[in-house]
């Protein structure tokens, strides 16, 4: 199971060039079954061959964490919804920035698509990646489900 992924190195996710969004001068194949399927899915999805990822996953983080993390993984691609879209869900419709704190310790960027997750009136809001990434993969989402 995946638990962690880093793309702090990756700035190319905000200049929207999909094939580059893996680093290359540190990337190496990785050993583990789990960590190949899991760099062939992002490479797919990246270079918009794949909609969906399908590696199991191992959520760390606290029952409130998971419960964000769960209900983020259940936006549709090419969809997106507000943090209060998702404390309403919750039963908590107050508890917004607490949603929104919860998806800025994300530790598994693009499988727990945080990116789908917007400000209440529209625009971007942060993402855990680098908030400048998320137009990038809200864009490579759109080409996905066009």
């Amino acid at each position: 199971m995946l638990c962690y992924i880093d793309f702090s190195d990756c700035s190319a996710i905000s200049r929207g060039h999909p094939r580059s969004y893996l680093p290359r001068t540190r990337h190496r194949e990785p050993k583990h079954a789990v960590l190949a399927e899991a760099v062939a899915q992002l490479k797919e999805y990246l270079g918009a061959k794949r909609s969906t990822l399908t590696i199991p996953l191992q959520i760390q983080g606290t029952e409130f964490q998971r419960k964000v993390y769960n209900l983020v993984r259940q936006i549709p691609v090419g969809a997106v919804a507000s943090y209060t879209d998702i404390a309403v869900k919750l039963n908590m419709p107050h508890a917004g920035r607490s949603v929104g704190a919860a998806i800025g310790r994300n530790p598994l960027l693009i499988f727990i698509p945080d990116h789908r997750v917007i400000n209440h009136g529209g625009s971007v809001g942060g993402f855990a990646g680098k908030w400048n990434r998320k137009p990038g993969l809200l864009d490579l989402e759109k080409r996905l489900t066009a």
